[in-house]
């Protein structure tokens, strides 16, 4: 088996369809691709999509997306591991086949990051927001504001292939979150990190595997679309998720989890109300956007900042007094 897809599913019938027509569209013999959907007690038909793409079917007794990564990684079969998310869909159909290339032609590289872009046609101006920031706390950690994670792979020493690029990480830099849209080599990950596997999030071990190889990749034009859900209501409650896992939940959290070993990442988290206090920085950050992706709805950033920031005060008074917020569903 060649490589392994690991998604993440609960209700997710709007967007899996397209997601694993994607998968099956892909140029790579389709017997060495193991679709592993991760689902967490769906009532809709969710099931029968994954089963018409002859997906695997597992069960994550804990509905959240981090356990159900774990889970599909414990099972994957693959040379590769690659993480999805049920919202996206990979456009062009020699992706993966590219991905794979790169990494038998670059065996010292174990980790490798895509990006998010927005879809064709898709007239969500919050969703070009949301793709490309995430949220605007993890915007401020990793001072990703123009080219998100791709760059800030950028900005690290980059060795240049002309089939993508190398970013090389030393001690205290900090590493781009791996989530969605990476793929690991799985033997690599399975004789360093094995003991971790049920233990931490997706994006902590990514940070272990570029902590100790110090290099990450990215193949040129490598992108999924994200269809993510964008309405306001939905984002803030989207935001609101984010605030309490990583408050609340550190293994399964992106922030909190990758920050414990990052003094550097770990301080920020103290000058963020600083920055929300100082209203010019967030709006500059913001029209800073704007121009670069060429969208107003980034002059937004100073609104959803302050958002956060209030969401953080809320949920660290409820853990100062012992009260205890729990998410139960999907953000």
């Amino acid at each position: 088996m060649e490589i392994s897809i690991v998604i993440a599913t609960y209700n997710s019938e709007k967007t899996l369809d397209r997601c694993l027509q994607s998968i099956r569209k892909q140029n790579i013999d389709q017997e060495q691709i193991e679709i592993l959907v991760i689902d967490g007690g769906s009532t809709d038909s969710t099931l029968d999509i994954a089963r018409k793409h002859g997906a695997i079917i597992l069960e994550n007794p804990h509905r959240l997306p981090e356990m159900a990564k774990r889970i599909g990684i414990r099972h994957a079969k693959g040379d590769w591991i690659l993480i999805m998310d049920s919202d996206e869909e990979i456009p062009q159909p020699d992706v993966l086949s590219r991905r794979v290339s790169f990494m038998r032609k670059h065996p010292e590289v174990k980790c490798l990051l895509g990006y998010y872009k927005q879809p064709l046609g898709y007239k969500s101006k919050l969703g070009h927001y949301i793709s490309n920031v995430g949220d605007p706390f993890s915007a401020f950690a990793y001072q990703w504001y123009i080219g998100g994670n791709i760059g800030l792979i950028k900005r690290h020493n980059i060795d240049k292939d002309k089939d993508g690029f190398i970013g090389r990480f030393t001690e205290g830099d900090i590493i781009p979150i791996g989530d969605s849209v990476t793929m690991f080599d799985r033997s690599f990950l399975y004789d360093r990190y094995e003991k971790y596997i049920d233990s931490e999030n997706t994006a902590t071990i990514f940070s272990m595997i570029v902590h100790d190889t110090e290099l990450v990749a990215h193949v040129n034009d490598d992108f999924v679309y994200h269809y993510t859900k964008s309405d306001y209501r939905t984002y803030l409650k989207k935001l609101k998720f984010r605030i309490i896992n990583n408050i609340f939940d550190q293994n399964g959290s992106g922030y909190s989890a990758v920050s414990v070993t990052n003094n550097k990442l770990k301080n920020r988290k103290y000058f963020y109300p600083l920055y929300c206090a100082t209203i010019v920085l967030p709006l500059i950050d913001g029209i800073r956007m704007a121009i670069y992706y060429k969208e107003p709805v980034y002059i937004s950033h100073i609104f959803w900042a302050w958002y956060v920031l209030i969401q953080i005060v809320i949920q660290y008074s409820k853990k100062i007094f012992g009260k205890k917020s729990i998410n139960n569903q999907y953000g």
